[in-house]
């Protein structure tokens, strides 16, 4: 199932959350986390915002869309997202690339 900007918007509220507590991860535990397929329990350690409507039929898809951009720019993170500490900032700026790259299926679900 396609994921839409609005399904990524409590994603980034979690993260807010996780930088308003001054909580921190590196990049590589970031990035391992994900591929290991703990990006939920990551997401979990952020914050507590509600999780998107719908989330087990995209959980997949939105993983995958943001560790292609990860693996995509190791190393670069400073210069390509302007991120050169916390890996909460990284993962907020991989989400907002996803939505101005229009990785996205639009910017809301559709109602049924």
């Amino acid at each position: 199932m396609a994921f839409f900007d609005s399904d990524l918007y409590p994603l980034k509220l979690r993260l807010l959350e996780a930088l308003d507590k001054g909580k921190t991860i590196s990049f590589e535990n970031l990035r391992r986390r994900i591929s290991d397929g703990e990006f939920e329990e990551l997401l979990q350690d952020a914050g507590h915002c509600p999780k998107p409507l719908l989330w087990d039929n995209f959980r997949q898809e939105i993983t995958d869309a943001i560790l292609n951009v990860l693996e995509g720019n190791i190393g670069d993170e400073n210069e390509h997202f302007y991120v050169s500490r916390n890996g909460y900032c990284l993962l907020l700026a991989v989400i907002m690339e996803l939505e101005q790259k229009g990785l996205t299926a639009g910017r809301h679900r559709p109602l049924q």
